[in-house]
């Protein structure tokens, strides 16, 4: 969770961390062991008193134990030669966070996490619009942000940016209402190891909108980036990128619109454990005749296996965006399913998506290829 609630304020805070730790931040700190062999921490430690990288040759966080920082996009880059293991109910926290080790292990209840540690609140490429009467905006990454309460797709944000191959980006932050702020999208995540076991989560959803039951509710933040690469991916915990919900209002019309999804990338040479639950669904909304509204999923790469797979988590037909594809993929498959709604670019200027070798949409979904013009009336 950031700091602030998205006040004016809180769009500085990296800059005037960054200005006023520098003059002191120490190396870290080990509770017990040492950085050259292995640094075992069993106590919280603020990253924003900590010289980035951090370089060590294996580093243990144990029970009690934490690495955060709380302001947006803050960074933390851990480079290890040995093993990174994170063991019991503890976490890393923060905005970008990159990490480059022999060896990763994040056991059942640890964490990593960017969570709402993107773009604040009304911000990024792909920001909500706040409201001074109504509810707020969910926010954009990769397919557009729920419609606005039942207000229709008029009201979609389709400020879509990204590349789904090789994402970099940020998640935005929702729109904020009256007495409501926005959610906060999700950072940015890079693990780079030999092996990773991944029975805990690694996260980098967008914050939920808050909730004004006697008005209108704020918008939901994009999902934010992961992207792991490793020989071996093992382990049966999750990876998120999912988008965060619309804040409740005092009616279904008064409730935010919610973020969509991010987008994951993930880099194998060997095997991939099946057992790993990867997600980088739309968030909920409100009720809308009868049917939960939900953003547009964002994307997952499988650079293995040249897959892109697009799929909502929600088995309705009311997504409220379009997953928008626009940087080309080669020799690719394309998986779309459980309602997801996607658009092509065909544009002269765009690659041409279908010499991918196989495209597979079904369970209710759609792909849609057009020109701009035409792109147009799907409201992009």
């Amino acid at each position: 969770m950031r700091l602030s609630s998205g006040s004016t304020i809180c769009f500085y805070l990296p800059f005037f961390f960054l200005f006023i730790f520098s003059s002191y931040a120490q190396e870290l700190t080990c509770d017990s062991g040492n950085l050259t062999s292995t640094c075992i921490i069993t106590s919280p430690k603020n990253a924003s008193q900590i010289q980035m990288p951090i370089n060590a040759h294996s580093i243990s966080i144990n029970s009690g134990g934490s690495l955060s920082c709380n302001y947006a996009e803050c960074v933390i880059q851990i480079e290890l030669t040995g093993a990174l293991d994170l063991s019991g109910s503890v976490s890393i926290t923060g905005g970008n966070i990159v990490i480059n080790a022999e060896n990763i292990t994040i056991e059942r209840t640890a964490t990593i996490s960017a969570d709402g540690m993107g773009s604040d609140p009304s911000t990024g490429l792909g920001a909500g619009a706040s409201s001074m009467s109504g509810p707020g905006q969910g926010a954009a990454y990769a397919g557009g942000s729920s419609m606005t309460g039942c207000g229709g797709p008029a009201t979609i944000n389709s400020n879509n940016y990204g590349n789904s191959v090789e994402p970099t980006d940020s998640g935005s932050g929702g729109g904020s209402s009256p007495y409501a702020f926005g959610g906060g999208g999700g950072g940015i995540i890079v693990l780079t190891a030999t092996t990773m076991e991944i029975d805990g989560v690694i996260t980098a959803s967008g914050d939920p909108g808050e909730a004004n039951i006697t008005g209108s509710g704020a918008g939901g933040g994009s999902g934010g980036t992961i992207v792991l690469s490793s020989n071996i991916i093992s382990g049966s915990g999750s990876i998120k990128t999912d988008g965060g919900a619309g804040g409740q209002g005092s009616a279904a019309i008064n409730t935010g619109g919610s973020g969509s999804g991010g987008m994951i990338r993930l880099n194998y040479n060997g095997t991939m454990s099946p057992s790993i639950d990867i997600s980088s669904s739309g968030g909920l909304s409100g009720q809308c005749s009868g049917q939960t509204s939900a953003a547009a999923p964002g994307t997952i790469f499988d650079g293995n296996r040249e897959k892109l797979m697009i799929k909502s988590g929600l088995s309705s037909s009311w997504v409220g965006g379009y997953t928008y594809l626009t940087t080309g993929l080669y020799d690719c498959a394309i998986y779309i399913s459980n309602y997801a709604q996607v658009i092509i670019d065909s544009s002269p200027s765009s690659v041409n998506y279908l010499e991918c070798a196989a495209l597979s949409v079904v369970e209710y979904s759609s792909l849609t290829v057009c020109t701009k013009p035409q792109c147009g009336a799907f409201v992009f």
